[in-house]
């Protein structure tokens, strides 16, 4: 009994120790996206963000990104907290962030929403995705970029961001 009370700790250490990794690994490569993308994006419309808010979304992983990357403030929050900051910030920049992270490599993809208030209600409107590749070097532990490329497959594609 006492070798089976063992084991199952000894599973559940190395598994917590694996699951630490995992998380931290995640939080280092959403950190690094979203870096490549407020990089990218100042290039491209030269515009700085002062904040980005970042959607909590259900396959959101349950990580705590740090308060700034690049000089830029990110807040995660939910659709429904975006909501009651819209209604008295100015403009509001709203990403969703997707990504499929494997051992080799690792693909995120962000979507950008302008959003606009009315009276009675507030849009998300999608103006662009940007797709990030890393390669992943495990050996070293490290990750560089591989590609970014923006696409504006939405006919919100126009609207600047005002920050």
């Amino acid at each position: 009994m006492i070798k089976l009370l063992l084991l199952v700790f000894s599973l559940f250490v190395i598994w917590k120790s694996n699951f630490l990794q995992d998380k931290n690994q995640q939080i280092k490569l959403y950190s690094l996206a979203i870096g490549e993308y407020i990089n990218a994006f100042d290039k491209k419309e030269k515009i700085k963000f002062d904040t980005l808010f970042i959607g909590k979304h259900i396959d959101f992983p349950n990580i705590i990104l740090p308060n700034k990357i690049q000089n830029t403030v990110i807040r995660v929050v939910t659709e429904k907290q975006a909501d009651k900051i819209a209604k008295y910030r100015k403009s509001l920049t709203y990403l969703n962030i997707m990504e499929n992270i494997a051992t080799t490599e690792s693909h995120f993809l962000i979507v950008a929403f302008y959003v606009t208030k009315s009276i009675n209600h507030i849009n998300y409107l999608p103006m662009h995705n940007c797709n990030i590749f890393f390669k992943c070097n495990t050996k070293l532990n490290e990750n560089t970029l591989h590609e970014l490329k923006f696409d504006y497959p939405y006919p919100n594609y126009k609207l600047r961001i005002n920050h």
